[in-house]
């Protein structure tokens, strides 16, 4: 009905020779707003408005004016009828020309959208009398603009181009534009990213470069965008970055190059960006990602890596990016997460490593995940878990294990039901306990940490070794620690020796065998339970050393280690190590008990 009245109107005004808008009259967000409809296929501009005002909204009160209907042009009545206007919403009225002069009398106009319409051209000085602050042509027809189209446009801060996919833009065509914050080119089909469009643009902080054409970005390509703040390549067909294309935007805090064809980045690309926060790569083909390319991201908060054919990470990836706390890394060809992968990740709280290839979930290679809130590991084929990765956390919500070899469950309430979903894991954790490590140590202070789970009763392990001498075993309940609470020093002092250490000092000693041979494996017993540790000789029936722990712990990790005493780095130490359970345990609980009943 009120379709039917509009074009009633619309023919006696056209029969009278003339055409009469009516607006209605409102506040929308606080501001003076005229709404009008109009059908003006033929480009007149033979137009009066009327309306009946209301309480501080009238014709000369008018801050915005909303426009829907057809027209092919803008008429000027509109910035004749309204001398405050600020706002002009004429989006989607299918325009396809813009007269000469359609914004003569538009004095305050600050905010323009023109965007879903049909505009091929925009003639020169077309906005040289506005005080245009933002200007939206997004989703129309434009082609090659004139040089002079943004002419005294200083103050202009947006400027949306969005979806102009046959535009052509003149190399200088953004010169006037001295002070845009926000460029929009996304969608626009460039074939190449001219370097000249950027010359004068220093205070721009906003630049999308999306779903376009071009393939490569050149050294220095964003030279004069000392300001940028944040930068969207994504959804392209870019192929290669030049290591240098970067160095200059020392301020940029967002970029995203996901979904392109990237197959490499060069090991210096990042090395300017100590500032950014998000990085966004998903969606590439790398087939390489070196060691060092994330080492300068310092203030990097979000990382996104999925479906980026990723085989392997790098224990270095993470080593400064400390801050970071969203990981995804899902979808793509990783069976392995190294030892000490995000140990130094402090503040973790979402981690996606789902549909892999991943077989187990070590806590040594996550370290402290007390902020972890969101774990998504579905669709791997993981076997076992670390009982003590999944027990230290304090805050988690969402974990998913749906799709794995051992367990089938997802929860969003995970520490409200911390004690039934571990016990639906038990499988996971009983698979992680069957330890079965072969290793070669070569002389270093420094221990190669592998988990067991903690519990009440003995636990005990065979330790097979092969070293000329200083084979030690720590064991501590955390890593966090640095040195182990306790040590068990087998063949010290040109293998003379044995010794057990409690926080550093040697409470226990050994002198009677030598008891390391270079030559063959030597099998020993580590035995703890809460409050003691034993250490036997296979086949022995009582321990060689037994220590009464003066202040016990859970023990969580043991290390292993060779020190030799020599200059000759390339000595060694072959490990076999496997947990003793069941039956095998009997003999040692003998001693056990007869020892607790002394």
């Amino acid at each position: 009905m009120i379709i039917k009245l509009f074009f009633l109107l619309f023919f006696i005004n056209s029969c009278l020779g003339s055409f009469n808008l009516m607006c209605s009259f409102d506040f929308v967000d606080d501001l003076c707003t005229c709404r009008f409809l109009i059908y003006n296929p033929d480009g007149s501009n033979d137009y009066t408005i009327g309306g009946n005002p209301i309480t501080n909204c009238s014709f000369n009160d008018t801050i915005q004016v909303i426009s829907s209907g057809k027209s092919f042009n803008i008429p000027s009545v509109i910035c004749d009828r309204f001398p405050m206007l600020e706002i002009l919403q004429m989006e989607g009225l299918e325009i396809s020309t813009l007269d000469p002069n359609p914004f003569l009398n538009c004095r305050m106009l600050k905010t323009l959208n023109l965007g879903y319409n049909n505009i091929s051209e925009i003639i020169p000085y077309t906005f040289m009398n506005t005080k245009l602050e933002s200007l939206d042509f997004h989703s129309n027809s434009l082609e090659k603009l004139d040089p002079n189209a943004f002419f005294n446009l200083g103050q202009l801060k947006v400027l949306v181009l969005q979806n102009n996919p046959g535009i052509i833009l003149p190399e200088k065509i953004f010169d006037p534009l001295l002070g845009l914050v926000s460029l929009n080119l996304r969608d626009c089909n460039l074939l190449d990213k001219n370097a000249g469009w950027f010359g004068k643009l220093k205070n721009l902080t906003d630049l999308n470069l999306s779903v376009n054409s071009f393939t490569t970005i050149p050294n220095y390509a964003f030279r004069n965008l000392t300001n940028l703040v944040n930068l969207d390549m994504s959804v392209g067909k870019i192929t290669s970055i030049a290591s240098n294309s970067f160095t200059y935007n020392v301020n940029l805090k967002t970029l995203r190059i996901n979904n392109n064809n990237l197959t490499a980045l060069g090991a210096n690309i990042f090395d300017s960006l100590g500032n950014l926060e998000i990085l966004s790569l998903s969606m590439n083909n790398f087939t390489a990602v070196t060691s060092n390319i994330f080492k300068p991201l310092v203030s990097l908060r979000k990382l996104s890596c999925s479906g980026c054919n990723i085989r392997d990470i790098k224990t270095e990836w993470f080593e400064t990016s400390r801050n970071l706390d969203s990981v995804d890394l899902s979808c793509n060809q990783i069976s392995h997460i190294p030892v000490n992968t995000f140990t130094s990740i402090n503040q973790l709280k979402f981690l996606y490593i789902n549909s892999n290839s991943i077989s187990n979930l070590n806590s040594r290679s996550f370290g402290n995940l007390n902020s972890l809130y969101t774990l998504d590991a579905r669709d791997n084929i993981i076997y076992e878990i670390d009982h003590y990765f999944m027990n230290q956390s304090t805050v988690m919500k969402h974990a998913s294990f749906s799709g794995n070899d051992c367990a089938e469950l997802n929860t969003d309430n995970f520490m409200e039901d911390k004690t039934n979903v571990m016990q639906q894991m038990t499988g996971c954790f009983d698979n992680f306990d069957k330890i079965k490590i072969e290793l070669e140590t070569y002389n270093s202070t420094l221990f190669d940490w592998h988990n067991i789970r903690p519990n009440d009763d003995w636990q005990a392990l065979r330790v097979r070794i092969q070293a000329a001498e200083n084979a030690h075993i720590g064991l501590t309940d955390s890593l966090d620690r640095g040195d182990p609470l306790v040590e068990i020093h087998i063949g010290e002092r040109d293998n003379r020796d044995s010794s057990i250490y409690e926080r550093g000092e040697r409470v226990l000693l050994d002198n009677e065998h030598r008891r390391l041979n270079e030559n063959e494996m030597r099998t020993f017993i580590i035995g703890w339970k809460f409050g003691i540790v034993m250490v036997y000789e296979e086949a022995e029936r009582f321990p060689f050393m037994a220590h009464f722990i003066r202040e016990p712990f859970p023990v969580n990790f043991f290390g292993l280690r060779t020190k030799i005493n020599t200059y000759n780095s390339q000595k060694k130490a072959t490990w076999n190590v496997s947990r003793i359970q069941g039956n095998e345990m009997l003999s040692l609980l003998q001693f056990y008990k007869q020892l607790m009943n002394k």
